[in-house]
């Protein structure tokens, strides 16, 4: 809520929710395909490595793997932060007397961290149960967050609230023009980006070309359905003073508006209680996907260590190693807001950045392969004759969505609060590019050499010949928990 309040008002912040959920839902759909051609844990980079032009496939889709580590060790760090700081929110909201120091911030992020590498040490069995529990709970959640708004929340002259709603953008920031609207697209972004989640399970998933896409555009329509009707409300119910309600004492403006339509702690404290446990659960998935992500970029040979990274367990056929490392990246993370959680958020903005153009090079691929006289087959899910113009609508908010993201929160930044957010993008791909030409490009098995070598090989299916493929190189493919 805060930034798109900060930039455009609440008008601004319903008219890039609604637009970012438009925009977002269309690389969704785009990703769902490309997940239902080649449903692997790889994710973009497969598909990339399949669809780039020959002469580039291999060095593009090691950037991009790059790029998807990256934006989901930082995701997962940010999920880490929000419990944190949500959990200090209430503190601060109804204990004045609190004292917050930097270390609560990260001791509660390793806390979080830890009990989330825990879960994710057992068998997938737990997540798929897990799952159906957290469902069942958002949705329940939701209805009791948007009943308690609608009944107790104050609303004034519903009719001139509407069309200022609707019409009345605002510049808190100082802008200076109607430019700070689409500063403010970043809030909804970075709540709406991450819909490859499900792509990384792809491996432990039954009848993954069909059961992950639909994953991946049910939940997003539903969410992001959820998501407007939500934000209009909580808009209703902001009051005149939105400017106390952005300067919150709890660093929270939602748990601000919670409070002020109860004017109970007890129901804020569940409210937000139940919020966090939604929360963790999102760091429980996000941990997943990240290791998963790790671990088959390692498999392919594109990271360090990727011996040591590329091991499963025998037993639970969970890859541990790339489990603990993840943990071990998230604690790191933890340690920079003890210096400066202006930091912090630069270095987490970098999981928006990094995964959307780890989308945007997949994407622009998929596009390409359409018109290419080697275009694959359409797979079990496709988009149909609509591809193409939902192809480019989606490579169209990625450019926009990555050039807001490098823009700071308000005009005139100084050294501190300047968005540093491209210069590290920027310094992570010259590295990728480096590593792949001192190493990678003699050591990274594409996923697409490993397709080429497959039509080499006769009659062997694809399943047969992965599983040889991984027993000659000691490794042991990650299975389901059933068959």
């Amino acid at each position: 809520m805060g930034l798109p309040l900060n930039n455009g008002g609440p008008a601004g912040m319903l008219w890039m929710t609604i637009l970012a959920a438009i925009g977002i839902f269309m690389c969704d759909l785009s990703l769902a395909e490309m997940a239902s051609m080649s449903p692997s844990s790889a994710g973009p980079y497969q598909w990339t490595a399949e669809l780039a032009p020959l002469s580039m496939q291999k060095v593009l889709s090691f950037v991009v793997g790059y790029y998807d580590v990256l934006g989901w060790q930082a995701a997962l760090a940010f999920s880490a932060f929000l419990i944190a700081s949500n959990i200090q929110g209430l503190l601060f909201l109804f204990r004045p007397s609190y004292v917050p120091h930097s270390w609560h911030i990260t001791l509660l992020m390793i806390a979080s961290a830890l009990v989330t590498i825990i879960v994710n040490y057992r068998s997938t069995r737990i997540l798929r149960h897990a799952s159906w529990l957290m469902g069942v709970l958002f949705i329940a959640l939701w209805l009791y967050i948007c009943i308690t708004l609608a009944v107790m929340a104050p609303h004034p002259n519903t009719r001139a609230l509407t069309s200022s709603i609707a019409l009345d953008f605002q510049d808190p920031s100082g802008w200076g023009s109607n430019f700070a609207v689409l500063v403010g697209i970043l809030g909804p972004i970075s709540t709406f980006v991450g819909g490859d989640v499900s792509c990384h399970m792809s491996e432990e998933t039954k009848d993954a070309s069909v059961s992950v896409p639909r994953a991946i555009y049910r939940s997003a329509a539903i969410g992001y359905t959820m998501t407007i009707l939500t934000t209009i409300l909580i808009i209703y119910s902001l009051g005149p003073d939105i400017s106390a309600i952005l300067s919150s004492p709890s660093g929270q403006p939602y748990q601000q508006v919670l409070y002020n339509a109860t004017k109970r702690e007890d129901m804020t404290v569940i409210m937000v209680t139940f919020m966090l446990l939604l929360i963790f659960f999102s760091q429980v998935t996000t941990t997943t996907a990240s290791s998963r992500q790790m671990f088959t970029f390692a498999r392919d040979g594109g990271l360090p260590l990727h011996s040591f990274l590329s091991k499963v367990t025998t037993t639970t056929h969970i890859p541990r190693n790339s489990v603990f490392v993840t943990f071990i990246i998230v604690s790191l993370l933890s340690l920079i807001p003890l210096g400066s959680v202006i930091a912090f958020n630069i270095i987490t903005s970098l999981s928006s950045i990094a995964i959307f153009s780890s989308y945007w090079i997949s994407i622009a691929c998929r596009l390409s392969n359409r018109f290419s006289v080697n275009r694959i087959a359409e797979p079990r899910w496709n988009l149909g004759v609509a591809g193409i113009a939902v192809n480019i609508f989606a490579l169209l908010f990625l450019t926009l969505g990555i050039i807001m993201i490098c823009f700071p929160s308000a005009p005139n930044p100084n050294p501190t609060s300047f968005n540093w957010t491209v210069v590290i993008w920027g310094g992570v791909s010259i590295f990728a590019l480096i590593y792949y030409f001192a190493y990678g490009r003699r050591h990274y098995a594409s996923p697409r050499s490993r397709v080429t070598q497959f039509g080499q090989e006769g009659d062997l299916d694809m399943q047969e010949f992965e599983s040889e493929q991984m027993r000659k190189e000691g490794d042991v493919r990650i299975m389901a928990d059933e068959p």
